[in-house]
């Protein structure tokens, strides 16, 4: 029995409704706070040491809304059926990023596969990309798929950052672990090679013949 699109469907369930209480719950009281802190800081009676303080403490709820915002932007899925997923992606990364440049070489054809599948794809390029940028110290990132002789269908992102050594990182790390499970609940075989000094790749490997029929 193929578990893979209902495991899917309580995941992005369970992200919709956080998204929710974030923009509900949390970036209201973020946003309160904040105001509150820079009404004291513009206070005249206001301490000058305490003002210093205060005006950091701004700064920082400022930067808590910003990754709030993110958040959002990250858990809220598209329409993949409607749209060419590669380009949600594209669109993501850039809102997320917009100081990083990442090259897209993308194929004008893809294959017609499950929403899990799309699923899949979608969210682990955006986390790859989005580990890059964050953590491999790379130049240059770049995103590609391809259709293989044996009619299977991969999606490569690589980066020229520092790297590390796939044997040494712990089971628990939470990126390269959740990357891992997303594409085994949708069928995909992930493969993440590095070595230290990069470069790193991680590639997403649909199997010949996986297509809507399965749905």
């Amino acid at each position: 029995m193929n578990t893979g699109r209902p495991v899917q469907q309580v995941i992005e369930s369970d992200r919709a409704q956080l998204a929710h209480e974030i923009h509900d719950e949390l970036i209201p009281l973020l946003f309160a706070s904040r105001s509150a802190v820079e009404s004291l800081a513009a206070c005249a009676s206001t301490p000058a040491d305490e003002k210093a303080t205060l005006e950091q403490t701004a700064r920082w709820l400022h930067d808590a809304m910003t990754l709030c915002r993110g958040l959002l932007h990250n858990a809220h899925l598209p329409d993949l059926r409607s749209g060419n997923w590669a380009n949600h992606v594209e669109c993501l990364v850039m809102r997320l990023h917009p100081e990083v440049r990442v090259h897209w070489a993308w194929l004008t054809t893809r294959p017609d596969v499950p929403e899990s599948v799309l699923v899949a794809l979608y969210r682990i390029t955006v986390e790859a990309v989005r580990n890059a940028i964050r953590h491999s110290g790379a130049d240059e990132i770049l995103v590609s798929d391809r259709w293989r002789p044996d009619g299977s269908y991969t999606v490569t992102i690589e980066d020229d950052g520092h790297g590390f050594d796939p044997g040494a990182v712990s089971p628990d790390r939470f990126g390269l672990r959740g990357i891992r499970q997303r594409g085994e609940l949708a069928g995909l075989d992930v493969r993440i090679e590095s070595k230290i000094g990069g470069p790193t790749k991680i590639r997403l490997k649909v199997p010949a013949g996986t297509s809507t029929a399965g749905e």
